[in-house]
């Protein structure tokens, strides 16, 4: 029994370390921004984060001439349905202990919001996709690809055809990296949140017997090192890891999908596209994409 005690008392202090203060949802007002909105509310309910709504706009070239007047009506529209936004989820937050503000810039979505997560000191960006004509996966897009890619913080990418469900089951892909280790203690923190599940997963091209072991060392490591009681381990077979991961989402049905990004050099990058990029841009299940250095 004081085992079991000791287990729950690491998983307390985990949370205590992966806090989560504030929750960025940059929006143009789409039905796919408000979608990711409502994921944002519901995380943000139950960890008590603060949600910081941002609006962008640009002015279009073609109205240079007549910049200042269309600037005021450009800020007006903005103030107006942020003001809107706002008190469609503040309820919510505040019966929660938490609320909203909001914040509206002109000049690139992807820049404002690296700028404001930076001042504000943001723990998750939180960000809608857009669904692709005649494909069956779903088109995230350059924003939200670029967020993923620059961004410090966890991104949170959601997709517009994923029903809003609870979050009973969290996937993660590791290649046994030792810093994907601390990526898990924040996937793990997540997860305990809505009492969910977490699947770590590794994809190999064939089997043998070194690989066997590898797999399980690193999972009794990670066992050892995070005791939380819903954590499984998978070991896949594919052609690549897209293509296991994507095995693995259709079978298993995650409610959202957790990857690691790592920086590279740029050799490497034009070389061979992340795993994270691609995933990026066709996923069906909300992708969490975690950036460690």
């Amino acid at each position: 029994m004081m085992k079991i005690i000791g287990h729950r008392g690491q998983i307390d202090q985990l949370c205590k370390k992966h806090t989560m203060k504030t929750i960025l949802v940059p929006t143009d007002f789409s039905e796919n921004a408000r979608h990711a909105l409502s994921y944002a509310v519901e995380i943000a309910r139950r960890k008590k984060a603060e949600i910081l709504l941002l609006h962008t706009y640009q002015v279009p070239y073609d109205f240079e001439i007549q910049l200042p007047g269309i600037i005021e009506e450009m800020e007006k529209k903005s103030a107006v349905e942020l003001s809107a936004e706002k008190a469609r989820i503040e309820s919510t937050l505040q019966a929660a202990g938490t609320g909203v503000r909001t914040f509206s810039t002109m000049g690139d979505v992807v820049e404002a919001t690296l700028e404001l997560a930076e001042a504000e000191k943001v723990d998750m960006i939180v960000m809608g996709t857009q669904g692709a004509s005649g494909l069956k996966r779903v088109f995230i897009g350059s924003n939200t690809a670029s967020l993923i890619n620059k961004a410090t913080c966890p991104v949170l990418a959601v997709p517009a055809s994923t029903p809003i469900v609870s979050i009973n089951k969290i996937a993660y892909s590791t290649d046994y990296r030792q810093e994907d280790i601390g990526t898990i203690e924040k996937v793990v923190s997540l997860a305990a949140m809505f009492d969910a599940t977490v699947s770590i997963l590794h994809v190999n091209e064939s089997n043998s017997f070194t690989e066997d072991l590898r797999f399980r060392g690193y999972r009794d490591l990670v066992k050892e090192k995070i005791p939380y009681a819903k954590l499984s381990f998978h070991k896949l077979l594919a052609d690549s890891v897209y293509e296991g991961v994507e095995n693995f989402i259709k079978t298993e049905h995650p409610s959202i999908l957790v990857t690691a990004t790592y920086r590279r050099s740029l050799l490497s990058s034009i070389l061979e596209p992340s795993i994270t990029k691609r995933m990026a841009y066709y996923t069906e299940v909300p992708l969490l994409a975690v950036n460690v250095s």
